[in-house]
């Protein structure tokens, strides 16, 4: 069977496939719509109040120049000149009014959809690629890629990886000066996503992997030799890339000193792999920050299920290669893209979200492949499909809860004050919504507990002393 026709012999692109498309984009519009008149939320005033309130008149290298978040300023790794451009067009266009921000941010996820489902169904049979694309779409964990305007860098980084392996795909069934075309814009699109997150230096190692398991016949060696001017090209744009960054004044890594050793760094990885794969199979417990302590020894028990997960992954990559070619490339695609968020460099935070949405995109791949597989083992492709779709609609329904939890900034952060009592920040950010919302004698306590964790925390004396004198005790005060 070709990987580029469905059961029926159709081809994946033509009226069925815009069908389909047409129906991903509507059912991710569905379930993200409820979020749009959302409020602004924790960074969200960092990023637009602080950096565009001083430059009424910015410009173009105003966005090569500042920070993602201008209260840290230069001594970090938030240099994203691209998606600052957007939040300035953003701010042009609607200042304060958070429901632009978010329209942009879906339009930019339904851009991902697209270019998911036009990818996949380019890798594999249009019955995969459309499930796989719905389950992607669909995922309560994107939420806070989506629904956090902050977190927009992820959907539009990944968009241009997307927009890059497709190109990229063109580029190796082409010949001539088509092949050039569509292999150097490729290469263009991926200095894009590195201008939106530094995160996509992940395309040229998917589309590598994509050569050696979806396109390119031939050994590894050869495949490398078809290409070598072309992977040189992805050296070129990242030194380039490299060069603005640096001249620029912006670190390569978040990290600064010293930090745990590579041995207490592996085994948090392999925590955080287990962790990971979870919150994507079993996304109930959604937070907006996670705490995530380093495990003590190898024999706890999340460190020893990311390593049996990790191996397990690795059998079926293995096994699938010969089979069902996009399963392993879909696994493969799911370990790269989660290899930077694993904290063997330290980042800003142990766990996010949000990191998780570049790999979800192989995990759903790999997970409705072996679906297909089995189910046509067993004769049951019917009804493996209305599984997907009732799978589908039980990840809608959490998607659009999620999505009002981040509408009701006193229920969203009780439950992460639930799942965290002892971390001083979660209390502080529910006292700053019990403020907001006019209940100033629970804003009080939330602020006192958050003190009581930890008295450093300046932000929320502020906001402790801000409330006692809205409250009328001006002495407390």
């Amino acid at each position: 069977m070709s990987p580029l026709s469905d059961p029926e012999g159709k081809e994946t692109d033509g009226r069925g496939g815009r069908l389909i498309l047409a129906a991903l984009l509507l059912s991710a519009t569905l379930v993200y719509i409820n979020g749009l008149h959302n409020p602004f939320v924790l960074d969200d005033n960092h990023i637009i109040v602080r950096n565009f309130l001083p430059l009424p008149n910015w410009t173009l290298s105003d966005m090569f120049r500042l920070s993602l978040f201008p209260a840290i300023g230069r001594d970090t790794a938030y240099y994203r000149p691209l998606t600052l451009l957007t939040f300035a067009t953003n701010y042009d266009l609607f200042a304060y009014q958070p429901w632009g921000y978010r329209a942009v941010n879906l339009t930019i996820h339904l851009v991902v959809v697209a270019l998911v489902y036009l990818l996949l169904s380019r890798l594999t049979l249009r019955w995969i690629a459309a499930f796989a694309s719905l389950l992607f779409a669909l995922h309560p964990a994107n939420v806070q890629a989506v629904t956090y305007i902050s977190s927009r860098s992820d959907p539009l980084y990944t968009g241009f990886v997307l927009l890059c392996l497709l190109l990229w795909h063109h580029g190796s069934k082409a010949r001539g000066a088509k092949k050039n075309f569509f292999l150097g814009t490729a290469i263009a699109a991926f200095f894009l996503g590195l201008l939106s997150k530094e995160t996509a230096i992940l395309a040229p190692p998917l589309a590598f992997a994509m050569d050696i398991t979806c396109v390119s016949r031939g050994t590894i060696s050869e495949k490398v030799r078809q290409k070598a001017f072309w992977y040189l090209g992805f050296a070129l744009a990242l030194t380039v890339y490299l060069y603005i960054r640096l001249n620029a004044g912006y670190p390569l890594l978040m990290e600064h000193g010293g930090g745990p050793d590579i041995g207490s760094r592996i085994l948090l990885a392999l925590k955080l792999f287990s962790l990971y794969l979870g919150l994507a199979f079993y996304p109930i417990h959604l937070s907006a920050f996670r705490m995530v302590p380093y495990p003590k020894s190898l024999f706890e028990a999340e460190v020893i299920l990311g390593a049996i997960f990790l191996g397990a992954l690795l059998i079926l990559a293995y096994l699938y290669a010969s089979r069902r070619r996009e399963v392993a490339y879909g696994i493969l695609w799911y370990l790269i893209a989660l290899l930077p968020v694993l904290n063997l460099t330290r980042l800003n935070a142990p766990m996010m979200e949000h990191w998780l949405y570049l790999p979800l995109i192989g995990l759903a791949l790999a997970f409705v492949g072996i679906v297909r597989d089995l189910a046509e083992r067993t004769g049951e492709v019917r009804g493996a499909a209305l599984g997907l779709c009732f799978l589908a609609l039980l990840l809608s329904a959490r998607t659009v809860a999620r999505n009002a939890e981040w509408g009701d900034l006193v229920r969203l952060f009780s439950r992460d004050v639930a799942y965290y009592p002892n971390h001083e920040r979660a209390w502080g950010w529910l006292g700053n919504a019990y403020k907001n919302r006019g209940e100033l004698h629970n804003a009080i306590h939330a602020y006192r507990k958050s003190l009581q964790i930890n008295p450093r925390r300046i932000r929320n004396w502020v906001g402790l002393g801000t409330t006692l004198s809205m409250a009328g005790k001006d002495a407390e005060a």
